[in-house]
């Protein structure tokens, strides 16, 4: 079994015969603080699921920053 750390999450291939199974899409990541990229290979399950979960991330702390009494930043009138 492999394991792969992306961004925060953490993605498990069911075996080296399913990894190899199917095709590898290679990406370049960019780092804050650095300026040369890193390449990153997953199959595309996997860079669906974690696209999914980065999604849900985002999703969450902007949930959270809402609950926690975030300023409202829009302009013009309030609703009644």
């Amino acid at each position: 079994m492999s394991l792969i750390l992306i961004s925060g999450i953490l993605l498990m291939s069911a075996g080296a015969q399913d990894a190899s199974a199917e095709k590898l899409i290679c990406r370049r990541e960019y780092v804050v603080g650095s300026r040369l990229p890193r390449r990153v290979c997953l199959t595309k399950k996997q860079w669906e699921d974690a696209e999914t979960q980065a999604r849900i991330n985002k999703d969450n702390a902007i949930n959270s920053a809402d609950r926690n009494g975030r300023p409202d930043t829009t302009f013009g009138p309030k609703p009644l």
